[in-house]
């Protein structure tokens, strides 16, 4: 996984802020748009391949039609990791998350990568972009209170 040179470190975690090829047009738009917020945490001894499937990921993503921006957080020294997306349209989103690529690869490869994972979905207008993590991770403790591998 690459994090952008400009790093915050909160809560022991380290992230980058949202950026993408869209995100500044994104801004000045109409909308609204659709954020996605992620919380994983990868199977011991499986950093490698998960760190694998995110470049992929990252990779399908970047040339995705209808993505905005992304933004990747890390626990210092931990296995969770946690994702932001922003999307022009849900139909922009579903085609990425359920189309052939390498989502759905790292998707059908999640039982043997991941210990769990959960997401958070809404809407943003184009004045609450950039998305801050403080934002992100209110919306993944709406879903969740606790992460599914401390069940």
């Amino acid at each position: 996984m690459r994090l952008s040179p400009f790093l915050f470190l909160a809560a022991c975690s380290i992230g980058a802020p949202l950026a993408g090829p869209d995100l500044e047009a994104a801004a000045a738009g109409e909308g609204p748009y659709i954020a996605v917020a992620t919380h994983t945490r990868y199977a011991r001894g499986q950093q490698k391949a998960f760190g694998e499937l995110v470049d992929a990921v990252n990779a399908q993503m970047d040339a995705q039609p209808g993505f905005v921006g992304r933004a990747l957080r890390a626990r210092v020294g931990g296995r969770e990791r946690w994702t932001l997306t922003v999307w022009e349209d849900e139909a922009s989103l579903e085609a990425f998350a359920y189309a052939q690529g390498s989502h759905a690869d790292a998707m059908a490869q999640s039982a043997t990568v991941i210990d769990g994972v959960y997401s958070a979905r809404w809407e943003v207008q184009p004045d609450e972009l950039p998305i801050p993590w403080s934002e992100a991770l209110d919306h993944l403790a709406e879903v969740r209170s606790t992460p599914p591998w401390d069940d």
